[in-house]
């Protein structure tokens, strides 16, 4: 047996049970750094394909400041959209497996 300070039942856990509490340790900020890597990969996509549209107001008289604030703007809808659909399929998740918990085979 293996104990590990504030774990569950007397502080003792099997090594898998050991294994497995250490690993999902770390599953939070990775999911997380995960999460930003893929809206910075998302933005510096839409950033790319748009290179004609963006040289096109730099020609028209944008600004640096102009183009900057067009980007951060499309990238604040990004992340605000998938903030919204996580949140609602958190919230659905959430309930359906509480109420699974109840269910009877009756």
């Amino acid at each position: 047996m293996l104990r590990l300070p504030g774990s569950q039942e007397g502080g003792t856990f099997t090594a898998n049970g050991a294994a497995i509490a250490i690993a999902r340790r770390g599953d939070k900020p990775r999911s997380t750094g995960f999460a930003a890597i893929g809206i910075a990969n998302t933005l510096s996509l839409a950033v790319h394909e748009r290179t004609r549209e963006i040289g096109l107001r730099v020609a028209v008289g944008a600004t640096a400041d102009d183009i900057v604030r067009l980007i951060l703007r499309q990238g604040a809808v990004i992340a605000s959209v998938g903030v919204l659909t996580g949140l609602v399929a958190a919230v659905a998740l959430d309930r359906f497996f509480r109420r699974g918990r109840d269910f009877r085979w009756n």
